[in-house]
Formats: structure tokens, C-alpha cells, sequence
């Protein structure tokens, strides 16, 4: 049974909704309300946001804070900071999204506050059960768990965060979150799926196994839980002191409000995250003047974007969901996702001629330094062989040197015969033809004096007066004898002189030529057998070196300083013993991670028109969440990846190089990227789903201030996936309608059509 004051809130919250601030305004409706509104609507329509939005609060700020009563005091400080920055947001349907950071942040801001507080202190184990109410370790491992998820979320790019916290966090069907932030719905369950793949991985790299975070997607929400009503007065109360007072002094969320307004105003976080599903609220007078317009259409409007009648709805919906005109800074991406790979790789392949079996190997990531063995191969077949030429080798060796020393020997005859032989032959020859003349010419002076004496006798005995005796007659045989015998020695003498001049002769003309001959064919011989023996020699030396290269091959080597990354082959898993390589087979990459890297990124064929070398480029490795990279187009292909498809669509394999360098980066990451193609300062844009028409002229329903609604022609410029901006026909501060197809039906609306 309700309390009095729970019965007087009940009837002052239904006046409040009778005055048309049913349960169905969005949550814009019920800050404007709360920033232009006194009193006790200002206090009601306060406390309907804390009552749709306090449990997803309350349990970010338990997950993070660690204790119940800091996560009180981060919950009002969220709403505190709401209440202080509310002016300054535009909302078109849902805050919990910009709700969830704010609690993260004050959150953490509490848990650094308690334990900065605690390191001063002696007692930490009382405090920490007082503070904290002695949960139990699985109670303390949940909260552990709910706290790694709720920041893993709060990391998340805007556009996958917003679905997960309205849809996860929140409750809200598919069907709801896209009406709140204004998408498509295919466009919200493409990114809800995706932003829950993104988490699953970032919880993955922080240690948490996928059973884990399955576990994690168990927990029960707490939607069904409802916030004490003590909470919701306190928190409103000091909203609307802190409103009026301009102050947030004096309680300890008041310090941690101050705390995440300040960080506000050195950064641009908190709009960034309100301008994803930015809108204006219609305000209440106008939902009043929109449902007191009746009669026919208002007279007819010149189009803002040029010739023609604009149209005006004369009966619009009583709430009408708008967006304001204001102008933003419109980036324009093309997205794609990829791996993470080494600019300049180093790759090594098995530089052998048969298979051989893997031996040993470094384990995958291994860290190396130039000229660490990686992989040995089996080397015991070439070793036998190595061995087996390494005896031929010498053989061989051993036989050249034989036929050297023929040759040298050869070489030495020669040179000892004409240096040695010949001289003393010819030496000879010419002293025996001396002796020869010598004894001739003492031959020829003997027989001369015999001749004589035999002359002299003979002319003594033709004397008349010299009787001649038998002396004489033997003294004259005698000389006649020794005159024969000197004749003979005169012959003997020449034909001893002509033996002589024969011998020289034949020396000279015969027996030197064809020694000298004999000799230098001996020494040719013995060349051509040295060329043939060396040539065999050399022939074995090369098998030997050819072998032990082969073996040194069998090591194959980091050539650089690195990380090893082995390849992937579809023979099976790789690397492990045993495997076979093949010749000038692939194995292993050294990376040099302190090198470039690059990303190649998979873009899809409808935007790879947009994509040019030199674009500048936003890069989110997926398992380095906390993590920006920054990167440059340099190569974008010609035409599509034959070995890639997407349905429907074709690939192109674009090289994006990542600026700086980053340890931590390996080659295999999966990566998303941004590529920045268009940047238009001061655009105003709107969601496809408002644009009326498939095809020109395009058309906006604009809401004017009496509460009808204009639709009126326009002239559309750039668009990404879910945004287009609006060139000729629209100006800042107008209020385009979200959803016309409320207005006109689907047929003639043809919503989407960008």
C-alpha cells in the first residue's frame, strides 16, 4: 500500500503527465521541462528521468565504485552533473547513453577518492568491511566482473556504445533503441551486433575467457529493480539546490560532481557523446499548439531550396519526435576492417632441394636476435653424404697433387737437360775433336820427320863413294816400316776427327731436338693429367661446399631482430615437429615490431571510390582497447581481391600504414578502421531515416513553430551510413521530424532513401 507522500507524488506526477508530459515524453521533453519549468514541475519531471534512467546508474556506479555507499554518492553526483550540464545537451529521445559515461566517471572518481582516503588510514580491514558490508569472494568476483564490463562499454566508439547501453544496459527492445537514436533498425542490430562482438574481444585481451563473459551477459540487469524512493527525493532535491544555488559545495557527491564538470571542461567528451543521437526536444507549448492546429494547411511556403510549393501538414501527431538544425562537424569515413601486418617483413624460406622434417623450432612470438637458429631441419641424410664427399674430396685433392708433381718433374727433366745434359754432350763432342785434330797434326809432324830421314838416308846411299851395307839396308826398311806405320796413325788420326765432328753433329742436329721434344711432350702430359685431376678435384670441393650450405640450411636463421611469426599452411597445424617442409617453402617471418606496420583493410566496393592514398586514417585494434592508432593511406588497389568476397559485394585489399611505432602491436591483430574521406566544418546534417524520397527531389518535414509540420524540398550533399547533410533547403535552428513516415505513410514517405 502506498505512503501518503508516494500517493502525492503519484497525483502530482499524473497532473504533470494530464498537462502532456505523459510517460511517453522523451527524455529531452523532460529536461526541457526541467531547465525552463519551476517548482514542482521542474521537481517532477527531474525525478521521471531519475526513475527511468537511476537503475543503469546505480548499478554502473556499484560495479565500479566497489561499495554501496560511495556508489550512492557517485549515483547523485551523475545527476548532479546532468542537473549542472543539462542546458547544454540536446537530446532527441534517450540520455542513458551520455548517463552510462557520466556514471562511469564519477564512479571511478569515488573509487580513487576511497582508496586514496584508505592508504592514510590504519584500520583498512575494518573501514573495508564497514564501507563495503563483508561481501563474500564470489560477491566480490561478480563485482569485479561487472566493473571490468561497465568500462570495457564506456570504451567503446559512440556508435556501437549507444545500442548496447539502451538495448543491454537499459532493457530497450531493438525496435525502441532505433527509435530513440534515430537509425534504421537494421542499422541498430548491425551495430549492437557488432559493439557486442567488440566487447566480447576487448574482455577477452583484459584475461576474461569467452565462458567468462558469457557469464557476464548472464547477469541479471536489475531492470525489475526498483530505486528507493529516499534516493529519488534525495537526488532531485539536490539537482534543483544545486540548479538554483549554482553551487555543488558541501557533500561528498557534490565534490565528485565538481570533479567530472571540471575534467568536462578540459575536454569534448561528454558532447561528442550527446551530439551521436543530438535532436532538440519539442517543447511542451509546441506539443499543446501541435495538437490545437486544425483546419486546412497553412498558405503555401517558397522552398527555401528554390522553385516549388512546400507542403504543410495541418493536423501533425501530438508528440512528434524533431531534431534541431545546428550546425556540426561532419566527418565523413569509410569503414572497413583488417590484420595487422609488418610494413617490410622479413620472410624466410626452407633454401633446401629435398623435404626434410622439422627438428626443433622457437615457439610462435619468440623474441630473437639476428642469427638465432629459428627451425632445424632434419640434417642426418646430408651429413651421411657430407661425410661420404668429404673422402672423395680428398681423394681427389691427393691425385691433383700427385699430377702436379709429374708435371714439376716433367718440367725439371727439361730444364736439366738443356741447362745440364746438352752442355756436357756438346762439350764433349767438341773436346774429343780437339784430341782428335791434336793427335792428327803430331801424327802428321812425325811422318813428315820419318820421311825426311828416310829421304836423307836414301840420298846418302846414291853416293858412288858410300858403299851401301846391310845397316843401310835395314836402317832404310826400317824408315819405309815407321813411314807406313805413321800413314795408318795419319788415317786412324782423320778418322777419329771425322767420329768426332759426326758425333758433335748428330748432337746438334739430332739427339737435342729429340730430347727437347721427348721432354716437352713428357711435361704437356703431365699438364693435361694435372688440369684433369684438378678440375675433379675441384669438382668434389664443390659438391663438399654444396653439401655443407645444405647443412647450414638446415638452421635457418632470424636475419634481423624480431619476433617470430611462423606462416599458415592448410596441410594442418603450423609449426610443429615433425612437419615436412618442402624446398623454397615459406616457414617463418621475423617481425620487427619496432618497425613499420600497416593495416590491410578489407573496404567494400560501394565506398572504395572515396578512398585515395594520403587519407588520413583512424585505427582500433581490437585486442588493444585502450588504445588509438593513427595511420595513412599509401596503396589502394585497382581492382577487387579475387580471394576475398563479401556477399553481394566485392574486396579491396587496401594498405593502410600505421604512424609510429608500438610494441605492442603483432602482426594477426584484427583491426578496424576509420578512413577520414570528406571533412565539412559547420554542416548541418540529419539521419537518412528523415529524409523523404528515394531519389530526388529529396525532401524534410520541418516542424514549425505553431506545431504544424512543413515538408519541403531540399538539396542533400555528402551522406555516410547513417547521417546525410543537408546543402540547399534547411537553416540552423530549424526542427526537421525524425520519423515522417508518421505523417505521410510509408508509400509516400519513401524514408531512407539516402
Amino acid at each position: 500500500m502506498a505512503t501518503g507522500h508516494e500517493q502525492r507524488v503519484a497525483w502530482q506526477l499524473d497532473g504533470l503527465l494530464a498537462g502532456g508530459a505523459g510517460a511517453g515524453l522523451a527524455d529531452g521533453q523532460l529536461l526541457e521541462r526541467f531547465a525552463t519549468a519551476e517548482g514542482p514541475a521542474a521537481e517532477l519531471a527531474f525525478a521521471a528521468i531519475v526513475e527511468r534512467h537511476g537503475a543503469m546508474v546505480l548499478r554502473v556506479c556499484e560495479a565500479v565504485a566497489g561499495n554501496r555507499h560511495d556508489a550512492e554518492d557517485a549515483f547523485q553526483a551523475t545527476f548532479l552533473v546532468l542537473a549542472r550540464k543539462g542546458r547544454s545537451l540536446w537530446v532527441a529521445d534517450s540520455i542513458g547513453p551520455w548517463l552510462h559515461q557520466v556514471a562511469l566517471r564519477t564512479a571511478r572518481g569515488a573509487r580513487v577518492a576511497t582508496a586514496r582516503r584508505r592508504r592514510h588510514e590504519d584500520a583498512l580491514a575494518t573501514r573495508t568491511e564497514a564501507a563495503g558490508g563483508g561481501a563474500d569472494g564470489e560477491d566480490a568476483d561478480h563485482r569485479e566482473l561487472a566493473r571490468i564490463l561497465h568500462e570495457e562499454i564506456g570504451r567503446l566508439p559512440d556508435h556501437y556504445r549507444v545500442p548496447v547501453v539502451l538495448c543491454d544496459l537499459e532493457g530497450q527492445t531493438q525496435e525502441q533503441a532505433a527509435r530513440h537514436a534515430g537509425l534504421p533498425l537494421g542499422t541498430v542490430k548491425s551495430r549492437l551486433r557488432r559493439g557486442r562482438e567488440r566487447l566480447r574481444l576487448r574482455l577477452i585481451g583484459r584475461g576474461i575467457s569467452p565462458s567468462a563473459g558469457a557469464a557476464l551477459h548472464a547477469i541479471p540487469p536489475g531492470l525489475d529493480r526498483p530505486l528507493p524512493d529516499a534516493l529519488i527525493r534525495s537526488t532531485t532535491a539536490a539537482a534543483l539546490r544545486a540548479a538554483s544555488l549554482r553551487t555543488l559545495a558541501g557533500t561528498s557527491a557534490g565534490l565528485l560532481a565538481q570533479g567530472v564538470i571540471s575534467a568536462m571542461s578540459r575536454s569534448n567528451w561528454w558532447k561528442a557523446g550527446a551530439a551521436f543521437f543530438v535532436a532538440a526536444t519539442v517543447s511542451g507549448a509546441g506539443l499543446a499548439a501541435g495538437r490545437a492546429a486544425s483546419g486546412p494547411a497553412a498558405a503555401s511556403a517558397q522552398r527555401p531550396g528554390g522553385g516549388g510549393e512546400a507542403r504543410v501538414q495541418p493536423k501533425p501527431p501530438a508528440e512528434v519526435a524533431v531534431l534541431p538544425a545546428v550546425p556540426v562537424h561532419f566527418r565523413v569515413n569509410v569503414s572497413g576492417r583488417g590484420q595487422v601486418a609488418v610494413a617490410n617483413p622479413a620472410k624466410v624460406a626452407a633454401d633446401v632441394d629435398s623435404p626434410l622434417a622439422v627438428v626443433s623450432l622457437q615457439p610462435e612470438g619468440t623474441r630473437v636476435k639476428k642469427g638465432d637458429v629459428v627451425v632445424e631441419l632434419d640434417s642426418s641424410a646430408l651429413r651421411d653424404q657430407f661425410n661420404n664427399q668429404e673422402v672423395a674430396t680428398r681423394t681427389a685433392e691427393a691425385a691433383h697433387q700427385n699430377a702436379r708433381t709429374a708435371r714439376e718433374v716433367a718440367e725439371v727433366a727439361l730444364e736439366e737437360y738443356t741447362g745440364g745434359i746438352y752442355p756436357q754432350d756438346r762439350a764433349a763432342a767438341f773436346g774429343e775433336i780437339k784430341l782428335a785434330e791434336g793427335r792428327l797434326s803430331s801424327t802428321h809432324a812425325r811422318l813428315d820427320r820419318v820421311q825426311q830421314a828416310r829421304q836423307k838416308l836414301r840420298g846418302i846411299m846414291a853416293r858412288k863413294d858410300h858403299e851401301v851395307t846391310a845397316g843401310d839396308i835395314v836402317a832404310e826398311l826400317d824408315l819405309d816400316e815407321r813411314v807406313d806405320q805413321v800413314g795408318q796413325d795419319e788415317l786412324r788420326g782423320k778418322m777419329g776427327l771425322e767420329v768426332a765432328q759426326d758425333k758433335l753433329n748428330r748432337l746438334e742436329k739430332h739427339t737435342r731436338p729429340a730430347t727437347i721434344k721427348a721432354l716437352q711432350g713428357e711435361i704437356e702430359k703431365a699438364r693435361s693429367n694435372e688440369r684433369v685431376k684438378e678440375a675433379a678435384f675441384r669438382l668434389e670441393k664443390e659438391k663438399q661446399a654444396r653439401l655443407a650450405a645444405k647443412l647450414r640450411n638446415c638452421k635457418l636463421l632470424a636475419p634481423l631482430d624480431g619476433y617470430v611469426s611462423y606462416a599458415t599452411h592448410a596441410a594442418g597445424p603450423w609449426p610443429e615437429k615433425g612437419r615436412i617442409v618442402g624446398p623454397r617453402q615459406h616457414v617463418f617471418t621475423v617481425v620487427d615490431v619496432s618497425g613499420p606496420m600497416e593495416v590491410a583493410a578489407r573496404l567494400l566496393e560501394p565506398t572504395i571510390h572515396r578512398v585515395t592514398e594520403g587519407q588520413k586514417v583512424d585505427i582500433h585494434v581490437d585486442a588493444l582497447p585502450e588504445k588509438r592508432f593513427a595511420g595513412t593511406v599509401t596503396r589502394v588497389p585497382n581492382g577487387p581481391d579475387e580471394t576475398r568476397t563479401a556477399p553481394g559485394k566485392h574486396v579491396y585489399t587496401t594498405m593502410i600504414r600505421i604512424e609510429g611505432t608500438d610494441e605492442s602491436l603483432r602482426p594477426g591483430m584484427t583491426a578496424e578502421v576509420d578512413v577520414l574521406v570528406a571533412d565539412h566544418p559547420n554542416a548541418l546534417v540529419v539521419p537518412h531515416a528523415a529524409v523523404i524520397g528515394r531519389d530526388t527531389p529529396y525532401r524534410l518535414a520541418v516542424k514549425q513553430p505553431d506545431g504544424r509540420v512543413e515538408i519541403r524540398e531540399v538539396i542533400l550533399g555528402d551522406a555516410d551510413e547513417s547521417r546525410v547533410e543537408v546543402k540547399v533547403g534547411l537553416k540552423p535552428g530549424e526542427q526537421v521530424v525524425l520519423q515522417p513516415a508518421s505523417l505521410l505513410g510509408e508509400t509516400e514517405a519513401g524514408q531512407g532513401g539516402r
